[in-house]
């Protein structure tokens, strides 16, 4: 399947207001840092386009409605970084709940000196 792909135009714009706490535990090898956030987000303009298309073998244009996702809810975030003199990790998970959608995330990196 050849399939061309119109160019689209989306915007959003949100504003979040919360409040993290955290702490930092070191010694002489390492330092670690669990952190917490919790706040709400604000959704206050967006367009989102349809996405338009067709197959290169065909020239019946097809569109796939753009779902808008705008509102206003809560949100958490829970993270625990660490790092030494080789290298470090950060773990790190949220969760937003807003109109009718939830959101999970999860985001894991590492980096390395060398």
């Amino acid at each position: 399947m050849d399939l061309a792909v119109a160019h689209r135009t989306s915007s959003s714009a949100s504003a979040d207001a919360g409040v993290a706490v955290g702490a930092v535990f070191q010694n002489d090898l390492a330092q670690w840092s669990p952190e917490l956030m919790v706040g709400y987000r604000d959704v206050a303009t967006e367009h989102i386009d349809a996405t338009r298309a067709h197959f290169v073998s065909g020239v019946t244009e097809f569109g796939l409605p753009a779902n808008q996702i705008g509102g206003q809810g809560v949100l958490a975030r829970v993270a625990l970084k660490g790092e030494n003199s080789s290298g470090g990790f950060a773990a790190e998970a949220g969760a937003e709940r807003r109109d009718a959608l939830t959101i999970y995330d999860l985001r894991l990196t590492a980096h390395l000196a060398f």
